[in-house]
């Protein structure tokens, strides 16, 4: 109720004052406090001054005294009138000062957040008035301190009051009560009054800033930490402004010491919270204090995947090299082991014999008649027990064979950081990061200093392109890479991306406070209970749809089309190898002919 309408309901019946005990009435179980003239005389006894922080809805029709003047026309100081304090109602003399100040001197609010500044009296006409208006009402103080006393008086930005509506953070962390139930119950605590901080945001892995009019900073927050910052707000009791850094960085250190980005807003106390997973390292913690951790991430690199490939050779992976080794092993142990077991033909050469042996015992291994009678039984006892083994082997390698033709190699050629260096791909890293800052300090760092394209998060879709031509790759945190993969697949219904096998830089992340900032335990006890729940996983999951559909896509595809001669071009490879050894072969039995026919010539 304002006070006109206060006074109103006195007049009506039903209503009872409760007067000098304490400034109040009651009308069964409705209760209302207000201060009169009389109640203000007896308060302000022995103090220096009082502040009137409203006087918009004042009695200025004489409602309840009766007269014109006002409440506020008897506090403000008159030098026409004598210093003698007015202690009854509707007096004769109506506007003498409640307060008197012998060489007044005046602490005002103004636009521009003035501590304990003397107004001259003459700005105010004499009467110890400042005043100003703000978006939504005008407001006054005026504030008599005594001429032999000093009093100091805070006060939080006006701007800021007239946009959120509520104090400055440092403003409620004033109030003892306010602070000691903060240190003492930060479980429960909650601001009894409306309270406005300044947050930073940016956008990164947990959180993406669209634009939003009803704002008064003309953005808002979406993904997983929208929700835990509708939960601190809620539940702390506050309103928030939130704040981009200039650089658009999470924050990094500068070589002279400084820091810039969402860490430096904090560490400088320009913003109270940095409302964004960042990643925990020593040179951060030195800066700024970390609430619990929210989330543990890694970083990896993602790369586009190639096109589809059939190797040549293909038709030699059926079986390892170890046992295509062992193969050959077992037939020239054969081979040797008949030629020596085997008795001789009469007026048969040895040399003509091992050949005719050797070829046979290939021909087993290619599923050919063996041509050639054993009679012995150690002889159909060395030969069964090849001609056995090769047949499993063979069986083998065609049903591998057939498989392996109808399969397509995708190439994933980047797992790691050596990999990068050893290649001439483009990197793409956004700055002003902890990654960043850690991929400068790796030794490969001066090898891949040259390759490396700065963009922002807004960049990373049109990329993306990029990434799957193979011509770049893009460094950042698991869960960029996810993101990436999910939105690309949900447009294109294909895995084009991969990330490497390798991870590194594995770090704790949580959202940062200034350092020492009372509110750090109260945070951590709300950030407990949302991991507690899962909530958090929950929401990082629900913001990546089809999330997992390229997590562990295979690096091999199966094809149902015919056989191309690239395919197959191995094949033909080993077949003209033996054509031309074949060639060679025939060449030099000519000459060996030759040559033995000479003698017998002559």
């Amino acid at each position: 109720m304002t006070d006109y309408e206060q006074c109103r309901a006195h007049q009506r019946r039903g209503w009872r004052k409760i007067w000098p005990r304490r400034t109040s009435s009651h009308s069964r179980d409705q209760w209302i406090g207000s201060d009169n003239i009389d109640a203000i005389g007896k308060k302000i006894k022995g103090l220096g001054g009082i502040t009137v922080w409203e006087f918009t809805k004042e009695d200025f029709q004489g409602t309840c005294d009766s007269v014109q003047p006002t409440i506020l026309h008897h506090v403000l100081p008159s030098p026409s009138r004598s210093s003698k304090t007015r202690t009854k109602p509707n007096a004769e003399t109506p506007d003498r000062p409640l307060i008197r100040a012998a060489a007044p001197s005046f602490v005002a609010i103004s636009e521009t957040q003035t501590f304990g500044t003397n107004v001259p009296a003459d700005s105010t006409g004499g009467r110890g008035l400042a005043s100003f208006t703000t978006k939504s009402h005008p407001v006054v103080v005026i504030y008599n301190p005594l001429a032999n006393r000093s009093i100091q008086f805070w006060s939080a930005d006006v701007d800021d009051v007239t946009k959120m509506g509520g104090r400055s953070l440092q403003e409620a962390l004033g109030d003892p009560d306010v602070f000691r139930e903060l240190q003492e119950h930060p479980e429960t605590f909650r601001f009894r009054e409306e309270v406005s901080l300044e947050i930073a945001v940016e956008d990164g892995p947990y959180s993406t800033l669209v634009e939003d009019t009803t704002s008064p900073s003309g953005i808002s927050v979406r993904g997983p930490m929208a929700p835990v910052l509708d939960i601190l707000t809620q539940s702390l009791n506050f309103t928030y402004t939130l704040v981009r850094p200039p650089d658009r960085g999470f924050g990094v250190q500068l070589p002279n010491g400084s820091w810039n980005g969402m860490i430096g807003l904090v560490a400088r106390r320009e913003v109270d919270i940095g409302m964004s997973c960042f990643m925990m390292n020593p040179g951060r913690a030195s800066a700024v204090d970390f609430a619990d951790t929210i989330s543990f991430m890694k970083a990896r690199i993602l790369a586009g995947k190639g096109s589809p490939e059939m190797n040549p050779m293909g038709f030699l992976y059926p079986l390892s090299p170890t046992v295509w080794a062992a193969l050959f092993a077992m037939l020239l142990s054969v081979w040797a082991a008949t030629l020596v077991l085997r008795s001789p033909a009469r007026g048969s050469r040895w040399y003509s014999r091992a050949g005719h042996l050797l070829y046979s015992h290939f021909g087993t291994l290619l599923q050919q008649d063996v041509g050639i009678s054993f009679v012995r039984a150690v002889d159909r006892l060395v030969v069964g027990s090849w001609m056995l083994v090769a047949m499993v082997i063979i069986w083998a390698y065609g049903c591998n064979l057939v498989s392996l033709l109808a399969a397509r190699n995708i190439p994933q050629s980047i797992q790691n950081l050596r990999d990068l260096v050893d290649s001439d791909i483009q990197i793409l890293m956004r700055p002003s990061t902890a990654l960043s800052a850690y991929v400068e300090q790796r030794a490969e760092f001066g090898a891949i200093e040259n390759r490396i394209v700065h963009i922002g998060f807004s960049d990373y879709l049109p990329t993306l392109e990029d990434i799957r031509r193979g011509t770049h790759v893009h460094i950042t945190v698991e869960m960029v890479c996810s993101r990436l993969m999910s939105q690309d697949f949900s447009k294109s219904g294909r895995c084009d991306f991969y990330q490497s096998r390798d991870a590194f830089m594995a770090n704790p992340m949580s959202m940062v406070v200034q350092r020492g900032s009372p509110l750090l335990q109260a945070i951590n006890h709300r950030i407990r209970r949302v991991l507690a729940a899962g909530l958090f996983d929950y929401w990082v999951t629900s913001s990546i749809p089809n999330g997992t559909r390229c997590s562990y896509a295979p690096s091999t595809i199966t094809v149902m089309e015919p056989l191309t001669i690239t395919a197959v071009s191995g094949m033909f490879a080993v077949w003209a190898s033996g054509l031309v050894l074949s060639i060679v072969a025939f060449c030099m039995e000519l000459l060996v002919a030759n040559a033995l026919s000479r003698p017998q010539a002559d």
